[in-house]
């Protein structure tokens, strides 16, 4: 199954998402892919990364060129994460 901009998050998807959104809420800026590994007990920085470029290629976040952190969300992803919604 391809992904595409649109489609619903995975639950785990989701449960990233649901933790960005709500981190950035909290302290007004993203977390690191580190922290989110750390906080969601996932083993390792890479599982997070291939969760996050899924959530890209959804459109709830966007990849970042510049600065410290490797994502931004759009209006989409922050709906989506304050929501809770995972089917469209």
């Amino acid at each position: 199954m391809t992904t595409r901009k649109g489609d619903p998050p995975t639950a785990k998807q989701a449960q990233v998402l649901h933790f960005v959104v709500d981190y950035y809420d909290e302290h007004g800026y993203l977390p690191t892919l580190r922290f989110i590994a750390d906080r969601l007990n996932i083993p390792n920085i890479g599982s997070v990364q291939s969760h996050v470029k899924a959530l890209i290629k959804r459109g709830y976040l966007t990849r970042n060129t510049e600065g410290s952190r490797y994502f931004s969300l759009t209006s989409e992803g922050m709906e989506e994460g304050r929501n809770g919604n995972t089917t469209k």
